[in-house]
């Protein structure tokens, strides 16, 4: 079984899921890792060339690859690996999903301040970043609603604490039992963030 980090872009899913593949000795995947590594170029290299509709597709083939592997991972999601409802299926069928919840002036503030956002996170719609931000939460919320089994607003919280939470909730869905109840891991949880890696 996977666990699955959803949410836009700039919500921290890849960071967590390095934290949360750290602490529990597990592998940490990202399928724009390796959608890059497939074609050899930015995302928005290919998707200039190729187009989103076609990058769609890859990202989905991408996602059960990573189900192929069949062992558990922590899997940090791109941020429209909702919009095609086979992802969301699959997700759901091979583990279970969070949902990394950020507000828009969030996603702005982040991207702004992230110099390597127009390699990583091109643009979708031809509109000034806020208007497109606000038209694309929009159009995924529903889905990442329908596609969750657990929401965290990460807007206030530093990303160990997020790791922390999804860990406590993972110890009581009892997700991965032989891991976090494991002599070699130590004790389950800690009891605070600092027990955890540090986000840099």
């Amino acid at each position: 079984m996977n666990l699955y980090l959803i949410g836009f872009r700039c919500s921290g899913k890849s960071t967590i899921a390095r934290l949360l593949a750290d602490r529990l000795g597990l592998a940490a995947v990202d399928t724009d890792s390796r959608i890059v590594e497939r074609c050899g170029c930015s995302i928005a290299d290919w998707v200039n060339v190729h187009g989103w509709e076609a990058f769609r597709r890859l990202e989905a083939e991408a996602l059960q690859e990573i189900i192929g592997l069949k062992t558990h991972q922590v899997v940090a999601t791109g941020g429209g690996i909702v919009l095609y409802e086979g992802n969301i299926e699959a997700m759901k069928r091979s583990g279970f999903v969070v949902w990394l919840r950020i507000r828009p002036e969030t996603a702005a503030s982040r991207m702004k301040a992230d110099p390597n956002s127009p390699g990583l996170r091109p643009g979708l719609t031809g509109k000034d970043p806020i208007a497109e931000i606000h038209h694309l939460l929009q159009e995924r919320t529903p889905l990442y609603e329908a596609a969750s089994d657990r929401v965290i607003d990460c807007d206030e919280m530093p990303p160990e604490t997020i790791a922390l939470t999804i860990l406590h909730w993972i110890q009581e869905i009892r997700l991965w039992p032989e891991i976090l109840l494991a002599p070699s891991s130590g004790s389950p949880l800690g009891e605070n963030p600092t027990d955890l890696p540090s986000a840099s």
